[in-house]
């Protein structure tokens, strides 16, 4: 999946994948219903990768169904009035655990978009401590993107 930047909705979808502390990963339980969790995740252009604690629901979801999907909170757009509910980004993917990425405390973008930007420091937290607990690193490849 590529994002169109050229069009003011990719430019926008753009801007809140590298702006957005937080998305929203959909798994599905083997029961078929959908599990919902808050992640930090960093967005390379192509992929996204999200940490995890070991031994999670989400991770057992995912070895037994890939299919997940990311979503962006809503957010006021002023340029269209202010109403709720706007700016909606949600993105279908298939997800796996990634053995090769590196782990959060040497990923330069979890690092520019966590520690650097001063968001851990703001929420009281340990970068550091944060990515050895979150120590499992889960890769998700877009397949659709649609929103508003």
């Amino acid at each position: 999946m590529v994002i169109d930047t050229a069009t003011e909705f990719g430019q926008r979808v753009a801007n809140r994948l590298r702006d957005a502390p937080v998305i929203w990963l959909v798994t599905v339980r083997p029961d078929g219903a959908p599990v919902p969790s808050p992640v930090w995740f960093h967005w390379d252009g192509h992929s996204f990768l999200i940490y995890s604690q070991p031994d999670t629901p989400k991770l057992r979801n995912i070895s037994s169904n890939r299919h997940v999907a990311l979503h962006l909170d809503s957010e006021d757009r002023t340029d269209r009035g202010g109403h709720d509910g706007e700016n909606i980004v949600i993105i279908s993917g298939l997800a796996q655990v990634d053995p090769d990425a590196p782990p959060g405390e040497k990923h330069a973008g979890f690092i520019e978009k966590y520690l650097d930007s001063g968001r851990c420091a703001a929420w009281g937290l340990a970068f550091a401590d944060l990515a050895r607990e979150f120590s499992v690193a889960i890769r998700v490849n877009p397949t659709r993107l649609r929103g508003s």
